[in-house]
């Protein structure tokens, strides 16, 4: 039901389901997933951090949604840099295939004022072949720091 709302572009049907359809089946990954991307459509700003918070809870230290939440609290301007740290290190350890990972992790040392410890991360993400362009501009931001 939650699908065909949305083909007829009816969010907040859409979003009614997928709440639902998670309450029924609370531990399939791409409900959860769904769930938080409807909250998004919404502009349901907490709706979509406690889906990814729900989500979190039932796969403790799940890189994916670890490495969501953490874009999105950037995204809001969110400064619980411990919080933030803690997600930054799951995505690290559950995704070592994904450069976001050490590369957000990276800039979230770098707001919370450790600019050596941001740019030692940084560095993680020179390994990769596919390098975004977030990275360079941070690094020149962390030299600038010095």
């Amino acid at each position: 039901l939650c699908y065909i709302a949305l083909d007829r572009t009816d969010d907040a049907v859409a979003y009614t389901y997928i709440q639902r359809a998670a309450e029924l089946w609370p531990f399939n990954r791409d409900r959860l997933d769904s769930l938080a991307q409807i909250a998004q459509l919404n502009r349901d700003t907490e709706g979509q951090i406690s889906a990814y918070r729900y989500a979190l809870q039932h796969f403790h230290n799940d890189g994916y949604f670890s490495l969501k939440l953490l874009h999105f609290l950037l995204q809001q301007g969110h400064t619980d840099y411990d919080d933030m740290l803690l997600l930054g290190d799951a995505a690290v350890h559950g995704l070592p295939n994904e450069v976001n990972a050490p590369f957000l992790r990276a800039y979230t040392l770098y707001l919370s004022g450790s600019v050596e410890a941001a740019h030692q991360q940084l560095q993680a993400c020179y390994v990769f072949p596919s390098i975004p362009d977030g990275v360079y501009q941070l690094q020149q931001q962390l030299d600038a720091s010095k």
